[in-house]
């Protein structure tokens, strides 16, 4: 098979790529009036999974600085599931309390995390540290 220089290009540079299969679960408002109600139970459900290495990341959307990190956010949010299948991915967050009480509703999509990183500083004399 021949390869283009441009497909060349393109191998050479993606070659140590990450290509991490993560799942993606973008929430949509539906119920706002429930979220407080079932706030702390999601966040709950959240701890959970982080505990458990499920969960990658999540938060809500920013729609502005006053309903910043407050329940029922009308831009919604987005939450990182490490899983299997997709298949998989929607069927651990049917048991999310926001999903069950339709506070959400909600689209999954396969992502691979290809480049990215993070920066760690430890301070040992100060007990702190910084992610960025």
């Amino acid at each position: 098979m021949n390869t283009s220089p441009k497909d060349a290009e393109i191998e050479a540079i993606s070659k140590n790529f990450l290509r991490k299969k993560l799942f993606v679960m973008i929430r949509h408002p539906f119920k706002t009036d429930l979220a407080k109600e079932y706030f702390a139970d999601h966040l709950k459900w959240m701890v959970a999974l982080e505990e458990r290495g499920i969960l990658f990341g999540s938060g809500p959307f920013v729609a502005s600085k006053s309903s910043e990190g407050k329940p029922g956010s009308p831009a919604g949010g987005m939450t990182i599931l490490r899983a299997q299948s997709i298949e998989e991915a929607k069927s651990i967050v049917q048991s999310d309390p926001y999903v069950m009480h339709e506070v959400v509703t909600f689209e999954m999509k396969e992502w691979l995390l290809m480049e990215g990183g993070f920066n760690l500083r430890v301070s040992f004399s100060q007990g702190t540290y910084t992610i960025e």
